[in-house]
């Protein structure tokens, strides 16, 4: 048998020989030799210089473990890796490649040593984030590990790692204050562009290692997905962990979704160590003797995951007792107290924040010494990994821990935790990590304290892709049992008022209906709400029966006539609804309320530019005069749009501009990316970012409703550009489009005459038609405004005067959109 040993390779009697010499070193100092020997049950990975060492066993294939003694029985995979890249080699786009198997099989460790060999020039960048991050995945935070990637392993150490750049570029110092910015999407956005100048910049390749890809959240997906597409020295490695069943349906839904981005992919998938090759994997890790019995009784528990393997094997654990109990027991009350403050940060932290947590310890005192090493001890028994400075706690341990936190070690770490996720919250640069930890903790716990943090989780949460898993955690505590029936009832109406911020009317309609209360006027009111908005058949009854109940008290009476307003907007004729409004805003007696100027803004849709300027005016100083400025933000947003109609492009612009430098929470990105998009297309300026402004704003969940226009604007671009593979694949999903269940016209039109439009691009008749068909229809039943813009550009009949309110747009063959704020909420009358 032929071994390799001090970067030799010898065969049994030359490494007997080698052995022996080095015993003058000292008979009993233990040197790691790579024996695959089993002996009397037992796999011996190390014996005392001098002794014999046994190597006769024949199950084992000497080919089974690679010349660098750490990659075992992954010939195979590596070939298949090998092959799928050379396929690939002239791709001009960026490659991507997805290894899957089950849980802790050797993903990582395969991918490791694949790129060491194969890409030796390359930046290395690695992105972990714990499995047990799931329940509460934010939008982005792949994207933001990636970054952070960036800028440790590629500007701080690029001189170490002799990293050239084919211009030296000035906008790193700016890299380096971008980590300490928060999520919000402006910064998301500039993060992004700063990528791009390092991938146009660097020499080599950039290879991107992601672990547990099966829960990469959405928008880091698609910002990935675009790299790849622009930059062919960009190379990612997916790993994609399946669950025991190898139910692979949701992986292939995400290899699907980069395939139609055009951009190589190719899956590959890990196989399963057999129980030998464990113990041969296990035996080169740890530094003692290796219970082959214990490892072979776990194997098939565990699908042979190789990290549950090492941590019994590591801590010689019995495998027939809870793994979570024999924790709790193993470990000191130190070395327990840093793994639940670990735990607490939801399974990753850095060596600093870890260190100003413990100095916050009243009771103890700690220092880095003692802190290193109790995280060597937690290495070395691989409950934890360590990255430079980044640690995370093995996955394999994180339920077990999640199942034991009824020690006083682990409320002692709670309450540090809390305090300073707390103080974390109020500073803007890290609002969302704390607030996700805090959600994450207080769904641990089961705490009522969860009803704190929710006006944050209103205000900052509601454009992430994440905020039903956070309803679904704050659902876990109300059904807990834990907390009293007041606080339940609190925690229920949060839920409701966060659903319907969001747009889910049914589900806040459930919601309401487990805790409804007859004699709750805030019942009352959120019911009309829902009723209005889903157009009940008994809406109008229940109307009519609160109004007349609540008709001494005139700001209900105005709530109620509001709700009617926004019904009749949404679900009636606009004649009729315009009417309405003017009614309600000539009891001027009640313009000292807020609701008056919700009816305002809502009425300025139906005038003329000039006087819904006027109108939005007034709105965006009483919103001010109210302290309410995100009202004041999103108005400023449907303003701009007015100046956009009258042709007033580069005041609509400045407008947009200085509301989204005002705008924190205020209004949701994809308002402002769509609309700078739409000013540029005003404008006749077809370039690229008007395409990247509106794909980003499709990343920022809009609504179905500003999904549809989003849609519209990137048609008229992709027609305009002469791409028409891509103006046809938008074209065909907007055809599907549940556009019909909106009956506001002009939103109608938007949809048609835009399909309309791209038909006359490539010339099919019988499509133009049918939307010619639909254009006509809706114009027999459309406000005089929209028959006069209709029959100036489809049937070019009349000629629009100047003051018109489509004017501007009536010179064109498309009609490009803004999508605005409508706000709808329901007060407090508690």
């Amino acid at each position: 048998m032929v071994m390799k040993y001090g970067g030799k390779w010898m065969d049994n009697t030359q490494l007997s020989v080698h052995v022996q010499k080095k015993s003058a070193s000292g008979p009993n100092i233990r040197k790691k030799l790579p024996v695959t020997g089993l002996e009397g049950g037992r796999f011996c990975r190390y014996k005392n210089i001098g002794e014999k060492i046994d190597m006769d066993n024949k199950d084992m294939n000497n080919e089974d473990m690679d010349k660098d003694e750490k990659i075992v029985n992954r010939t195979t995979e590596m070939a298949a890796l090998k092959e799928s890249m050379l396929k690939n080699s002239k791709s001009e786009h960026g490659k991507v490649l997805m290894l899957y198997s089950d849980a802790g099989i050797g993903k990582a460790r395969l991918i490791e040593e694949y790129i060491k060999k194969m890409y030796p020039k390359a930046a290395k960048l690695n992105i972990k984030i714990p499995a047990s991050t799931q329940g509460i995945m934010s939008d982005f935070s792949f994207f933001n590990a990636f970054f952070e990637q960036i800028e440790k392993n590629i500007y701080e150490n690029r001189y170490s790692l002799n990293i050239h750049f084919k211009i030296e570029i000035p906008y790193f110092p700016f890299i380096l204050e971008m980590h300490k910015l928060g999520d919000t999407p402006q910064n998301i956005i500039k993060k992004t562009k700063k990528c791009e100048r390092i991938f146009k910049n660097y020499e080599h390749e950039i290879v991107i290692a992601i672990e547990n890809s099966q829960i990469m959240d959405i928008p880091s997906l698609n910002i990935f997905t675009e790299f790849l597409k622009k930059y062919k020295n960009i190379i990612m490695f997916m790993q994609y962990t399946t669950d025991a069943g190898h139910n692979k349906q949701a992986m292939q839904n995400v290899f699907d979704y980069i395939k139609d981005y055009s951009v190589t992919s190719v899956p590959v998938l890990l196989h399963q160590l057999t129980p030998d090759h464990a113990i041969m994997v296990i035996s080169n890790k740890l530094d003692k003797d290796i219970d082959s019995t214990l490892i072979k009784e776990k194997y098939l528990e565990v699908h042979g995951n190789m990290d549950e393997l090492l941590l019994y094997s590591a801590n010689e654990l019995d495998p027939k007792t809870a793994l979570d109990a024999q924790i709790e027991q193993s470990l000191s009350k130190d070395t327990k107290y840093i793994l639940y403050l670990i735990l607490f940060y939801r399974g990753t932290i850095y060596k600093d924040e870890l260190y100003r947590l413990l100095l916050m310890t009243l009771e103890e005192t700690w220092d880095k010494d003692r802190m290193e090493k109790i995280l060597i001890e937690l290495h070395k028994k691989f409950l934890i990994t360590i990255d430079n400075t980044k640690i995370s706690i093995n996955n394999s341990v994180i339920a077990e821990l999640e199942d034991s936190l009824s020690s006083p070690t682990a409320y002692v770490a709670y309450s540090i935790v809390k305090e300073k996720s707390f103080e974390d919250l109020e500073r803007q640069s890290y609002e969302l990590d704390s607030l996700y930890r805090l959600i994450y903790l207080f769904s641990l716990f089961n705490s009522q304290d969860i009803i704190s943090l929710l006006p944050y989780i209103k205000e900052r949460l509601i454009q992430e892709n994440s905020i039903y898993k956070v309803i679904e955690q704050i659902k876990k505590i109300i059904s807990s049992g834990k907390i009293s029936d007041v606080w339940i009832q609190k925690l229920q109406i949060g839920l409701v008022d966060i659903l319907y911020s969001i747009g889910d009317v049914e589900s806040a309609r459930e919601e309401l209906n487990l805790i409804f209360n007859p004699e709750n006027l805030q019942h009352h009111m959120y019911r009309l709400a829902f009723k209005s908005a889903l157009s009940e058949k008994d809406f109008k009854e229940y109307y009519e029966m609160l109004r007349k109940q609540y008709e001494d008290h005139p700001r209900i009476v105005l709530f109620c006539d509001y709700m009617l307003l926004y019904h009749k907007m949404k679900y009636s004729s606009s004649t009729e609804a315009l009417s309405y409004a003017k009614k309600l805003l000539n009891a001027e007696e009640n313009s000292h309320y807020l609701e008056y100027y919700f009816v305002l803004k809502n009425f300025s849709t139906y005038e003329n530019n000039l006087s819904a300027i006027h109108c939005l005016t007034q709105c965006i100083d009483a919103f001010k005069k109210y302290n309410r400025h995100d009202l004041a933000v999103r108005t400023e947003v449907t303003l701009a749009m007015r100046y956009a109609n009258i042709g007033s492009l580069d005041e609509s612009y400045q407008i947009l501009n200085l509301a989204h430098s005002e705008n924190v929470y205020e209004c949701r990105e994809c308002y402002f990316l769509n609309n700078f998009a739409v000013i540029e297309i005003l404008k006749g300026n077809f370039v690229p970012e008007v395409e990247k402004n509106l794909k980003n704003a499709l990343l920022f969940k809009p609504s179905k409703y500003e999904e549809g226009i989003i849609l519209c604007n990137l048609l008229i671009y992709y027609c305009k550009t002469s791409n028409i593979t891509k103006a046809t694949r938008t074209a065909t999903y907007l055809e599907g489009f549940e556009y019909q269940q909106y009956r506001f016209e002009q939103y109608q039109h938007i949809i048609h005459w835009n399909l309309y439009y791209y038909y006359s691009t490539i010339n099919d008749t019988d499509k133009m038609n049918q939307h010619a068909v639909q254009l006509k229809k809706l114009q027999n039943n459309a406000p005089t405004e929209l028959q006069e813009y209709i029959s100036a550009t489809l049937d070019k009949t009349i000629q629009l005067p100047t003051t018109h309110r489509r004017y501007f747009y009536s010179k064109l063959p498309y009609r490009p959109d803004y999508i605005g704020y409508w706000q709808l909420e329901v007060p407090d009358f508690s």
